[in-house]
């Protein structure tokens, strides 16, 4: 079950050493409610391609107001659209923490390999 979602600029992850313009982080719960699992989406001007991302483009006005790292709550419907919309065929694994405080542990990380556009207005 998705918790919350939250952005890093520049990625937290690397691709070959490459960092990625953005990285958003949708933080899952098991079913018993516990801390679970991390999908990490990548979006980048070189290796997304430079044009307005969708999702991007309708958070804008929250991202406009909001700190560096922002918890959004109430977007249910942006990001069941994304999330679906998504290759997941292609992905790194690997079991870590969380890279916020309080940094739990357990975490089951997944990262797709399928870098997503973003223009340079919507850096």
């Amino acid at each position: 079950m998705p918790l919350q979602y939250h952005v890093h600029a520049p990625s937290e992850h690397t691709i070959d050493g490459y960092s990625c313009d953005l990285e958003m982080h949708f933080v899952h719960l098991y079913e018993d409610g516990s801390l679970g699992a991390v999908i990490g989406v990548m979006f980048d001007r070189l290796k997304g391609g430079n044009h307005d991302n969708f999702m991007i483009e309708q958070m804008l006005p929250i991202f406009e107001t909001a700190p560096n790292v922002k918890q959004i709550a109430n977007q249910d419907q942006f990001i069941g659209s994304f999330l679906h919309s998504l290759d997941y065929s292609e992905f790194w694994s690997y079991d870590g923490s969380l890279t916020t405080p309080p940094c739990t542990e357990g975490i089951k990380w997944s990262v797709l390999k399928t870098v997503q556009p973003i223009s340079d207005r919507q850096i």
